[in-house]
C-alpha cells in the first residue's frame, strides 16, 4: 500500500490530470479495504469520483458479510505479490500496448485501472499508459526503499530502468521537466558509476527530457485555424 500512497503524495496538484488519478483511486480503495476490519460495512457502496469522469462504484469485500478478514488477507497477499514482482519487470519492460494484467499489478489495481481507462476517449491506449506509469512509480518506490549499499545490482538495474523511462514520463505528462531532471540527478550515481559514461548518460537523458517536453507541448497545442 505504501507504493500506491507515495504515488499520490508525489503528484503535483497543479499538474495532475484526471486521467493520471488512478494512483489516488487505488489508494482510496486500498484504504477502504484496510479499514474494513475496524469499520462495520454500510449498505451504501462508497463512490470514487474523478474530475471529468463518471463515478466508479466500489463495494468492499466485507460488504454484506459478517467477517471480511479472509478476503482482506487475500487482498494484502495480492498486493505483496505484485510488489515482489516489480523486481522481475526490470530489464524486460516495454511501453507497448498492455492487453493483460502484468504480474506487478495486483488484480485489485488492474480492476481500478481498467475502470479509470474506460472513462477515457481511447480506453486501450489509456490503460497501457496507466499501467506503465504505475510500473514507473513502483520501481521508484522500490529503488528508494533499498538501504544504501544493499543489493547494488538490483539498485543499478532499477536506476537504469528509471532513467531510461524519464523522457517517456515527461512526454506522457506524468512528470514535469524540472521534476524529471531532479530525479535524474538522484538516479545517475546508481545508474552509472563510471564518471565519463555518467556524463554522457546525463547529457543524453537531459536532451531526451527536453525533446519529450517539446513533443508534449506540441501535442497539447491545437492546430492554428486557417
Amino acid at each position: 500500500m505504501s507504493q500506491t500512497l507515495s504515488t499520490v503524495r508525489r503528484a503535483a496538484p497543479g499538474r495532475m490530470k484526471w486521467r493520471l488519478a488512478a494512483g489516488a483511486v487505488v489508494a482510496l480503495v486500498v484504504g477502504a479495504l484496510w479499514r474494513a476490519e475496524e469499520v462495520p460495512p454500510t449498505p451504501a457502496h462508497p463512490q470514487v469520483s474523478l474530475t471529468g469522469s463518471a463515478p466508479i462504484t466500489f463495494a468492499p469485500p466485507s460488504a454484506g458479510l459478517s467477517d471480511g478478514s479472509s478476503e482482506l488477507a487475500a487482498l494484502k497477499a495480492e498486493l505483496n505479490t505484485a510488489a515482489v514482482a516489480i523486481d522481475h519487470a526490470v530489464g524486460s519492460q516495454a511501453d507497448g500496448p498492455v492487453r493483460e494484467r502484468p504480474d506487478y499489478v495486483s488484480p485489485m489495481e488492474w480492476m481500478v485501472l481498467q475502470g479509470v481507462a474506460r472513462q477515457h476517449a481511447n480506453p486501450e491506449q489509456e490503460l497501457s499508459h496507466l499501467v506503465h506509469f504505475l510500473r514507473f512509480n513502483k520501481q521508484r518506490d522500490r529503488w528508494e526503499a533499498l538501504p544504501a549499499g544493499a543489493e547494488p545490482a538490483l539498485r543499478q538495474s532499477l536506476a537504469v530502468a528509471l532513467v531510461a523511462d524519464l523522457p517517456t514520463r515527461v512526454r506522457q505528462g506524468d512528470l514535469s521537466p524540472s521534476d524529471a531532471r531532479a530525479l535524474l540527478m538522484r538516479l545517475l550515481p546508481d545508474a552509472e558509476t563510471d564518471g565519463g559514461r555518467q556524463q554522457a548518460r546525463l547529457a543524453d537523458t537531459m536532451a531526451g527530457i527536453e525533446a519529450a517536453h517539446r513533443a508534449a507541448l506540441a501535442a497539447a497545442t491545437p492546430p492554428a485555424s486557417r
